[in-house]
C-alpha cells in the first residue's frame, strides 16, 4: 500500500499531532467497519502533551472508559495541537496510549503507546526549514480479524482457541502459520481476551502453490503469548517513523515478553473455514 498523506493541516493554531487510519488486515485497505479510537482512562484522565486537543467527555463501552478521538472522514481519527493549557493536568507526557477496538468484535483490539511530536518541536523544525512531514505524524495500524469478522466466500481460514493445559483461556495470543516444509508465512492472527482467534490464510501463492489443484494444505501454526498473561490489551510501543506502515503497525511483531510454543501442524481444506475442535495449548 502506497503511503500517501491522508491528513492535512489547514491552520497552524491546530497543528496535527497525530493522525490514525486503521487498516483492515484482511483487505489491506482502510477499515470498512466502524472502529473506535480513544485514550484509555483507567480512573482519572491521563495527562496529554502540552496543548493537545481532545474531547473532554468519556464513555465506557466494553474494554474500559476512553476519551474518544475526533473522527475525520470515514474511519480516520486525529489529535491536534493548540495553545490551550487548561484541558488536562500537568505534567504533560510525550507519549499517549491509543486504544483501537470494535465493540462488534469484527477486529481484535490493539493498544498502542505512541511517541508524539510536541508542538515546539514542530515549530522549531519549520523555523529550521525542515518541517516534519504529515506522514511522520500518521499511523496506519492494521487490525486483525476478530471472531465476528465477516469472511468472504471461498476464504481459507482457521478458527480456534488458545488454552492452558488446565483449560483456561490464554488471552491476547499471537499466532503465525507457515506452509509446512517452507519458510513462507501463510497468515497471522491476534487472539482476543477469550483466547479466540481467526487466522486468514493468504500466502499460498507466495509459496508457489497451485491453489486450484491443491484441495488440502498443511500448516505449521505457532502460538506466542505472555506468562503470566496481561490483565488487559497488551501495550505496543510505536516509535517515531518517517512512514505510517511498519511491521509493528501491521501486527507482525508480538508485544514485549511474548514467548513461543512448539508449532502444531494442521491439515485444512483450501477455500474453506476450518473450525479446529482442539484448543491450541500454551503452557503456563
Amino acid at each position: 500500500m502506497t503511503a500517501q498523506p491522508r491528513f492535512v493541516e489547514t491552520r497552524t493554531a491546530h497543528r496535527l499531532a497525530l493522525g490514525i487510519e486503521p487498516i483492515d488486515a484482511v483487505t489491506g485497505r482502510p477499515s470498512g467497519h466502524p472502529v473506535e479510537a480513544g485514550l484509555p482512562l483507567p480512573g482519572t484522565p491521563p495527562p496529554l502533551p502540552d496543548g493537545l486537543i481532545a474531547p473532554p467527555e468519556a464513555h465506557a463501552p466494553p474494554g474500559g472508559p476512553v476519551v474518544p478521538l475526533d473522527g475525520v472522514g470515514h474511519g480516520r481519527f486525529v489529535l491536534r495541537h493548540n495553545s490551550r493549557r487548561d484541558l488536562w493536568p500537568t505534567p504533560r507526557a510525550a507519549e499517549l496510549r491509543i486504544l483501537l477496538r470494535d465493540p462488534q468484535r469484527r477486529y481484535v483490539p490493539r493498544l498502542l503507546t505512541v511517541s508524539l511530536w510536541r508542538r515546539r518541536e514542530l515549530e522549531d523544525a519549520e523555523t529550521a526549514g525542515t518541517p516534519v512531514p504529515v506522514l511522520a505524524r500518521t499511523l496506519r495500524p492494521w487490525l486483525l480479524p476478530g471472531s465476528a469478522y465477516p469472511l468472504p466466500r471461498g476464504t481459507t481460514a482457521v478458527r480456534g482457541t488458545v488454552r492452558t493445559p488446565a483449560g483456561a483461556p490464554v488471552p491476547w495470543a499471537r499466532l503465525e502459520a507457515v506452509i509446512s516444509g517452507t519458510p513462507t508465512v501463510a497468515g497471522r492472527a491476534h487472539g482476543d481476551e477469550r483466547g479466540e482467534f481467526l487466522l486468514i490464510v493468504a500466502g499460498l501463492g507466495d509459496a508457489g502453490l497451485n491453489v486450484e489443484n491443491l484441495p488440502v494444505i498443511e500448516l505449521d501454526v505457532r502460538v506466542r503469548a505472555r506468562r503470566p498473561p496481561p490483565s488487559g490489551v497488551p501495550e505496543e510501543a510505536v516509535p517515531r517513523a518517517d512512514v505510517p506502515d511498519t511491521p509493528l503497525l501491521r501486527g507482525e511483531i508480538p508485544p514485549p515478553g511474548y514467548v513461543a510454543s512448539p508449532p502444531r501442524t494442521l491439515r485444512i481444506s483450501v477455500g474453506r473455514l476450518h473450525a479446529e475442535p482442539l484448543p491450541f495449548p500454551f503452557p503456563t
